[in-house]
């Protein structure tokens, strides 16, 4: 049976880290580490969780275009906003609401239970920070100081239990982005935060989806 792990469509104005230039993400998330608590994990981040929707990533073997049609099939029966559109499905994620009922995971299970009854859904935090959400997309964006060679590079993050999924983005050396299998958002910031104390990148930080409230 299809679960839940505890632990519309493509909408104007939704982005990632990554869909800014690698240099002006560098700069941005450096300001964002500096006066942003993201990082800090989720269970000190109560306060700034964000209650009025749910979103889920969907872990199983269900193509991109199915996750965005039962998304709209979704949307169609709970009769809420369904995020499912092809940056959403990409990263294997739906949001749902606002407003949230208490039937919406179960609805969601059902649906998805229905393409596979394998299909896990992990519940994905949501963050407010001032007028905009982020939603993390399970990924970690990683720049290693240029002493770090590629091999090293790739051994490292491959110690770390985590699958390269972009590299070298724009022919910038050093630049990867990697996603963690178990889609564990504390594990990531956890591994993020041991990154920047190891003095083996200049950069680590949560990729996300980020949109207006």
């Amino acid at each position: 049976m299809a679960s839940i792990t505890d632990y519309k469509y493509e909408e104007p104005g939704v982005k990632t880290v990554m869909d800014k230039t690698p240099m002006l993400a560098l700069i941005l998330s450096a300001v964002l580490i500096c006066t942003f608590p993201a990082w800090n994990g989720v269970k000190e981040r109560q306060n700034d969780l964000v209650n009025d929707r749910l979103a889920l990533k969907v872990c199983g073997k269900i193509s991109e275009a199915d996750i965005h049609k039962v998304g709209q099939q979704l949307e169609a029966q709970l009769r809420v906003p369904v995020l499912s559109g092809p940056l959403f499905s990409k990263y294997r994620m739906i949001v749902i609401g606002p407003p949230q009922r208490p039937d919406f995971v179960d609805q969601a299970i059902k649906a998805f239970h229905v393409i596979d009854p394998s299909i896990k859904l992990v519940h994905i935090p949501i963050f407010k920070v001032g007028t905009e959400i982020q939603i993390p997309t399970g990924e970690l964006v990683l720049q290693f100081k240029p002493e770090v060679s590629d091999e090293q590079a790739t051994r490292k993050i491959s110690d770390l239990n985590l699958r390269i999924v972009n590299e070298h983005i724009q022919g910038r050396p050093g630049f990867y982005v990697a996603c963690d299998p178990r889609n564990d958002i504390n594990k990531l910031i956890e591994i993020a935060t041991a990154l920047k104390k190891s003095g083996l990148v200049e950069y680590a930080q949560l990729n996300y989806l980020e949109m207006m409230r």
